[in-house]
């Protein structure tokens, strides 16, 4: 798979939320799940909406470990309200197969920071990951659930073509659907029933999420 990201020019890039912004559409969701994972592109992003947007309202997603002071204020300035940020684990060895960064001190700090300046927060966190088994996904659940957020987001692993985990599933033992949306069936560290008692556990989780904040 291709492990590298690429991106849009950024005149062309600015040119259409200026387009965009311009007609005052009452949301903007930047579809982009590594939004600022190059921190410089970010803050010119950022910087582009805050200076032609005439009150839409923006949405984005992002790595928490790699958001920091300035783009969360930023952001603010700019006019955002939503951000889901991917956690996805807590457990070191599956960050490490992700061959992501991880800093949980800075990662909370971020979190923290992020909530005072009034950004809404979804915490995303999957099952299923390589690295992880059933219990340390139940650990990191329950130190996801207990920040300090509204509401948080379950995913299931999905296998999808061309990318880190597809091309390994041989490696951890990974079964997964045949077609779209190529979900984990089981694994090496994951039974089949478990994955099954996650996906029961996944739905009663976003029933029971309005309650979050009276039952904490």
């Amino acid at each position: 798979g291709n492990k590298d990201l690429r991106f849009f020019d950024s005149d062309r890039v600015h040119s259409e939320i200026e387009l965009i912004l311009r007609h005052k559409p009452k949301q903007l969701y930047l579809m982009d799940p590594t939004f600022n994972s190059n921190k410089k592109r970010t803050k010119e992003i950022l910087e582009c909406v805050k200076e032609y947007n005439q009150g839409t309202v923006l949405n984005a997603e992002m790595i928490p470990d790699t958001m920091d002071e300035d783009i969360i204020k930023l952001s603010k300035e700019a006019g955002m309200r939503t951000v889901e940020i991917g956690i996805q684990s807590l457990n070191m060895e599956a960050i490490r197969i992700m061959g992501r960064y991880r800093n949980n001190e800075k990662l909370f700090s971020n979190i923290n920071l992020a909530i005072e300046e009034g950004l809404y927060l979804i915490p995303q966190i999957i099952f299923g990951l390589p690295g992880d088994n059933f219990q340390t996904f139940l650990d990191s659940f329950e130190v996801v659930y207990n920040l300090p957020t509204e509401e948080l987001d379950i995913l299931i692993l999905l296998l999808l073509p061309q990318t880190r985990y597809r091309n390994d599933v041989h490696k951890y033992g990974i079964r997964f659907m045949d077609s779209a949306p190529y979900q984990i069936i089981e694994s090496r560290s994951f039974t089949k029933e478990e994955i099954a008692l996650l996906l029961l556990f996944k739905k009663l989780v976003l029933v029971t999420q309005p309650m979050k904040l009276t039952i904490r």
